[in-house]
């Protein structure tokens, strides 16, 4: 009996691996959704002044494919047209996502949808939805109040001021990080209203974004999840002095 134990035993560590690799999987998938959960993405102009999605930490490090860039999915952009919303298809790059004709003279929105994230020792499962936007370099300030056209979105208004919007109503004490192109930041928060006042004083790109969680729940592909959370990100382009 026990020489035929013995030699099956090399058999059987030699499926070991195999046997750890679902394992193995599962903490590599979960290690790259808390990764996309904790990043923030953005758009920003390339070279050829077409328009990418990054995703990673702005001015250090960003994602890549093969690698944690994976996890965004290829949902199509948007752009206003004169019939409605004019989509642009998405292809996921090494550094990025680009869009079919999306340039930078035109205003760009995307909503990407992340997997459900697992429940942690302090944290429920949770969806997480950005909401990034493209504002047109040189674009003069409005005159009047601009609209919301996203879910939860930062709308540049009259004076210098942006308003908060989540479904379509202003959202007041909601914190605002403005992330400059010299690696400062600045810190503001909206006012009763779901405003706040903006002041680009760094040439460049600029990233103002708005954080908010609510404990809304529900299945994503199946998943169930108990809170999400939105980020919105507008990427502004301060002009040269």
């Amino acid at each position: 009996m026990f020489s035929r134990v013995t030699s099956r035993l090399p058999r059987l560590l030699g499926r070991m691996p195999a046997l750890r690799l679902p394992a193995l999987a599962l903490a590599m998938t979960c290690a790259s959704l808390a990764s996309a959960h904790a990043h923030l993405v953005w758009f920003e102009q390339a070279p050829d002044k077409s328009i990418v999605l990054k995703f990673g930490d702005y001015l250090e490090k960003t994602e890549t494919s093969p690698g944690h860039l994976d996890a965004i999915p290829e949902t199509p952009a948007w752009t206003p047209g004169e019939k409605g919303p004019e989509l642009a298809k998405a292809t996921r790059g090494k550094e990025g996502v680009t869009y079919e004709k999306a340039t930078a003279d035109k205003p760009l929105f995307a909503d990407i949808e992340l997997a459900v994230r697992p429940p942690k020792a302090d944290a429920p499962p949770s969806r997480t939805i950005y909401h990034p936007r493209w504002y047109v370099p040189g674009t003069p300030a409005p005159t009047a109040a601009v609209e919301p056209r996203q879910d939860f979105e930062i709308v540049p208004q009259p004076g210098d001021k942006v308003i908060v919007f989540l479904r379509g109503k202003p959202m007041p004490e909601i914190k605002l990080s403005v992330e400059e192109p010299d690696g400062k930041k600045q810190e503001l928060v909206t006012d009763k209203d779901g405003s706040a006042v903006l002041k680009l004083t760094k040439p460049g790109l600029n990233l103002v974004i708005a954080r908010f969680r609510e404990d809304l729940g529900g299945w994503y592909r199946g998943v169930p999840y108990k809170q999400t959370s939105h980020i919105a990100v507008l990427s502004i382009t301060a002009p040269t002095p």
